[in-house]
């Protein structure tokens, strides 16, 4: 699945995992306006395609990932 797209995830951006969530749950802020970016893209040097590489990604305020970024449909199981 990596290489692909980046993939857009549901926590705010944070430079450090510093006060991340022991639980595994989204990290939320009130004034999230970055989101986290995940697995690199097709475009990317392979060093940047793995799951460990992560980015900060704002509406087009830095680097626009809209071309290269997409999503993961998920759900718990019952």
């Amino acid at each position: 699945m990596l290489g692909n797209a980046w993939e857009w995830t549901q926590d705010c951006w944070h430079p450090s995992y510093v006060n991340a969530p022991a639980d595994g749950s989204a990290w939320m802020d009130s004034f999230c306006t970055k989101h986290a970016v995940r697995g690199g893209a097709w475009n990317n040097v392979p060093i940047f395609i793995r799951a460990a590489v992560r980015n900060g990604a704002a509406d087009g305020q830095d680097y626009d990932y809209s071309t290269l970024t997409g999503f993961r449909l998920a759900r718990d199981l019952p």
